[in-house]
């Protein structure tokens, strides 16, 4: 079966094979008459035309592909859930626009020259960091990519980056729970971790709400993803004015289950709240009390920095910090 030309589409529609090249590649700069466009399109269809995404790179000079550089290593527990809602929130919004997304692991930056030819060969028109990396990584893919969106990293620039106030988000949960009348916190987060901008952030906030409403401080570090500590351990820490803030939604659950062999229940014999929930578990477990930032919506915003840096040269917008919203569930009622 013979390839339909733009020549064929033209001859069709009765206009220039300029016009329908400028009207099937969906350029903003070249206004038409939505009349003469509904013509060019109808062709098109009517013909079964393809573009040939080869051939329209070399006159664009844009692939209309982008990648998600992200965690994919078992260590990094929880990281590919985060990215997945994000590359879901940039698909929605870059699809329609004809970008196909590409997942790149991290752990293909991690050597020199061990990069994949989505790099080597700029088949990329740019790409969208998401989470830790090491610095060399990120020094490796600026040298890559023209383009780069940075979300959730410890790139801080400003522009081009968008972050979670990590620091407000764990002060906004700390002081709820206080409200409610709890006098003791403990801060429930991995044991050993990178030096993410977010750990070093929630901890400030925690500090702050701590002298502000004068509360008691503990830590339970998790040394696995299901925690890593007996029940009972865990219960001697635990009481009626005793609230948990977990940095991680995985960890609540967790620790729910863990409990259920000491017969405590979230709301009843202890607090229990959240700086970071999924939009699958958010669905799942609507009681969780939680700091809520929809990743789905970051992947959205990346997608508008992408276009909005495409339209205008390469440059970037300003750079967003997002505050989280508190969601009141029924697992802190407070002490009864």
């Amino acid at each position: 079966m013979s390839r339909i030309t733009l020549k064929q589409v033209a001859a069709q529609a009765s206009v220039s094979v300029q016009t329908v090249s400028h009207i099937l590649n969906d350029r903003p700069d070249k206004p038409y008459k939505q009349a003469t466009r509904d013509r060019v399109l109808d062709a098109a269809r009517k013909l079964g035309y393809r573009p040939n995404a080869a051939a329209r790179s070399m006159v664009t000079q844009r692939t209309r592909n982008i990648g998600l550089v992200m965690h994919t290593n078992p260590e990094a527990w929880f990281n590919t859930v985060d990215a997945y809602e994000i590359m879901l929130g940039l698909n929605a919004l870059l699809s329609p626009k004809g970008y196909i997304c590409s997942m790149i692991p991290v752990g293909s930056l991690s050597k020199p020259g061990s990069e994949s030819r989505i790099f080597r060969e700029q088949v990329l028109d740019g790409v969208v960091v998401c989470g830790h990396a090491d610095h060399n990584v990120y020094e490796r893919i600026e040298q890559s990519v023209e383009l780069c969106i940075w979300v959730d990293t410890d790139i801080n620039h400003p522009q081009g980056c968008i972050r979670r106030d990590e620091q407000h988000n764990a002060y906004l949960a700390a002081m709820k729970l206080a409200e409610l009348g709890y006098r003791k916190i403990i801060w429930m987060d991995y044991a050993l971790h990178w030096s993410h901008y977010s750990h070093r952030d929630r901890q400030a906030g925690l500090d702050k709400a701590m002298r502000d409403f004068d509360l008691q401080g503990d830590t339970l570090p998790c040394t696995q993803s299901w925690i890593g500590k007996s029940p009972s351990t865990i219960a001697r820490k635990l009481g009626p004015d005793v609230a948990v803030i977990t940095s991680r939604h995985q960890f609540a659950h967790s620790l729910v289950h863990t409990l259920l062999h000491e017969n405590l229940r979230p709301g009843y014999d202890y607090g229990l709240a959240t700086l970071d929930i999924s939009n699958d578990s958010e669905h799942a477990w609507p009681g969780l009390c939680s700091v809520q930032t929809d990743r789905s919506i970051i992947g959205k915003l990346a997608g508008h920095m992408f276009l909005n840096a495409l339209e205008n040269k390469g440059k970037l917008p300003d750079s967003v910090c997002l505050q989280g919203t508190w969601h009141a569930g029924d697992t802190a009622w407070g002490p009864r």
